[in-house]
């Protein structure tokens, strides 16, 4: 087995990756090079996946790699880090600037992955799944984070200390979970969703449970903020589960708004069992209702 190894990443990097001194500016390259139980240190700036306006392009993220953002590039240990004071963008703006058009569909992908894979202390931005496709395509959802379980798979990525901002798509405009025949839980701690915007379904999570899947995602301390979508503003479940459940933990859902229904939550479907489970949450000012239907609201002892 070979050696666990830890890449180093700055925007004005030149080298290889191999330290500080050597870093490289290439954040995708380097994910395509990491293998399970390596690290990958982000130094603050600004990264895209693509260099020649590819909107296909992704950050993929590799099972059992750790990817962490908000180091100055100078720190020796990863406790040394600090992500609030160091930003670190992913960011779909790859063509013009003024243009949104022209941006990534999805910043940041996973494929069948385990919780061992994480991404830590990162802003996600401006990502744009505008483009054409069946439901749950990629190019239509998940314009921040496509996490695919779907047809037998299983996709479980940490989500840890990042920001999803100012993402659009169809549906699931910040992060888009694809359950469909299949199973997707990924983790969220202490994340944001601010001001991103869904035409349709989720402006800011979307779980995808179609044909008998699980898209059972877990929350601890999220801000859902400012968030537009049809049906489901801050989180919507499409569901033909025979079982719904949502983990939320500390959450706070603020000003988020729907044009029609679930300014908070919104499920969809036609479920035997559905529950939300809540540990301290708080709605405020979400329009035009907080959550949808009546279900099962349990407090976690």
């Amino acid at each position: 087995m070979a050696a666990q190894q830890t890449y180093f990443v700055s925007s004005e990097g030149t080298g290889n990756g191999s330290s500080w001194e050597t870093a490289a500016a290439d954040l995708a390259e380097i994910l395509v090079q990491a293998n399970f139980g390596d690290q990958i240190w982000v130094a603050e700036g600004t990264y895209t996946a693509s260099q020649t306006n590819d909107r296909n392009a992704s950050f993929v993220l590799k099972d059992g790699v750790k990817v962490y953002g908000g180091f100055s590039g100078y720190e020796l240990q990863l406790t040394d880090r600090n992500w609030q004071y160091h930003p670190t963008i992913l960011s779909g703006e790859i063509g013009n600037n003024s243009d949104q058009n022209d941006n990534t569909f999805t910043i940041v992908s996973t494929h069948n992955v385990s919780t061992e894979t994480v991404l830590d202390g990162f802003i996600i931005t401006n990502g744009n799944a505008n483009g054409e496709g069946p439901e749950g395509c990629s190019h239509r959802c998940g314009a921040g984070w496509y996490n695919d379980g779907s047809n037998g798979g299983s996709s479980s990525p940490m989500i840890i200390n990042c920001v999803f901002l100012r993402n659009a798509a169809r549906d699931g405009a910040a992060f888009y979970s694809n359950g469909n025949a299949g199973n997707s839980r990924p983790v969220f701690v202490n994340c944001e969703f601010k001001d991103n915007r869904a035409d349709l379904d989720g402006g800011a999570v979307y779980n995808d449970n179609r044909n008998g899947g699980t898209s059972m995602p877990v929350l601890d301390e999220c801000l859902f903020e400012n968030n537009l979508a049809s049906y489901g503003a801050g989180i919507f479940v499409k569901s033909s589960s025979t079982k719904v459940n949502l983990d939320l933990r500390n959450c706070t859902f603020k000003k988020n708004t729907a044009f029609l229904w679930g300014g908070g939550i919104y499920t969809m479907g036609q479920p035997t069992e559905a529950s939300i489970h809540m540990e301290d949450c708080k709605f405020a000012e979400n329009y035009p209702t907080d959550i949808n239907k009546t279900y099962s609201l349990t407090k976690k002892d």
